[in-house]
């Protein structure tokens, strides 16, 4: 460590005295940390419309097993949020399999075939292979469609039967609806 000029030689390492009771002194002193208890009064807090229920003023104590059955609850409602969105994008395909379908028979007396779409390009085919490939196309999709319906529906039966006991431990001081 360098010395200043003038400072004889030695390091020295700067420490501010104020004079006692000097509030930039208090400022540099670690300050212990409290711990502070705040009591809330639910009775005063305003709730919006729809959140009628009444929240039970008692001491309940969460668990382990309680905290596994919450923590599972939850994986299983998103995991039924997110076949929800799949199985409405699916019908979406689905339909419009269906439209395009109904669409080529219309077009069935036209001449020169039919343009379908591979990756980014236009591509003239026959009108049976276009039938053709949408229905195999609607097929896997309604396939799917039915998978997603069985396991939303084990979904919900798993979520039902957790909201039973969780609801039956916790009464209204727990809120497992959306």
């Amino acid at each position: 460590m360098r010395s200043r000029p003038g400072s004889g030689g030695t390091a020295r390492h700067f420490a501010p005295s104020f004079s006692p009771g000097d509030p930039r002194d208090e400022a540099l002193r670690p300050v212990p940390p409290t711990l502070k208890t705040t009591t809330l009064n639910t009775a005063s807090i305003r709730r919006p419309a729809g959140w009628d229920m009444a929240v039970e003023e008692r001491d309940i104590q969460v668990e382990k097993d309680d905290q596994v059955r919450i923590n599972k609850f939850s994986r299983l409602h998103m995991r039924f949020d997110d076949i929800d969105e799949e199985i409405i994008a699916l019908k979406k395909k689905v339909q419009t399999y269906k439209d395009a379908t109904e669409e080529i028979e219309g077009c069935m007396e036209l001449d020169g075939g039919i343009l379908m779409r591979i990756g980014e390009a236009f591509t003239g085919v026959e009108e049976d292979t276009a039938v053709e490939n949408l229905s195999k196309l609607t097929e896997s999709a309604e396939a799917r469609l039915s998978q997603l319906t069985d396991e939303i529906e084990q979904v919900k039966t798993d979520m039902d039967a957790l909201k039973k006991v969780l609801y039956s431990k916790f009464g209204t001081s727990i809120n497992l609806e959306k």
